[in-house]
């Protein structure tokens, strides 16, 4: 688990505006939506949340505003539509990567939602996720990425 996240974090650039996650926020926001993260997930927000890669940005658990995923979910419900079961960790133009509340308790599927309209898009994890879509879709397309 480290070693990919070390990975991310060697490919990607940091957001030192972007607060890293505390076991308390964590807990507040689990309570708030009654479910419990995926304990890779909490790893990560609590050490590499500020990582980006491929112009993606994770949302962070709290920054000027409190509870700002709680507010980034309700946004996305309320003018998008995005699902119930669906609690993203990612707004990338109003597209969402999302834990998948329906699958693999406590270690949720992870799904791509669009705004326009839903997808297939799925992995098994967030590490699979990590691995297959975020990192390995870099690496596969570095040269792409390295002129944006």
């Amino acid at each position: 688990m480290k070693e990919l996240f070390e990975q991310l974090k060697n490919l990607g650039w940091q957001d030192e505006d972007i607060p890293l996650a505390s076991e308390p926020e964590i807990e507040k926001v689990e309570k708030e939506l009654g479910i419990t993260f995926p304990i890779a997930y909490k790893t990560f927000a609590k050490e590499y949340l500020n990582i980006g890669l491929r112009g993606v940005q994770f949302l962070p658990f709290n920054s000027s505003e409190p509870m700002y995923l709680i507010n980034e979910l309700n946004n996305a419900r309320t003018y998008f539509e995005l699902p119930n079961h669906l609690i993203p960790f990612i707004n990338n133009n109003d597209d969402y990567y999302c834990f998948d509340l329906k699958s693999n308790i406590p270690d949720y599927k992870v799904a791509y939602w669009s705004h326009n309209g839903t997808t297939n898009e799925k992995w098994d994890n967030f590490l699979d996720w990590m691995e297959k879509c975020l990192i390995g879709e870099y690496l596969q397309n570095k040269s792409k990425y390295d002129f944006e």
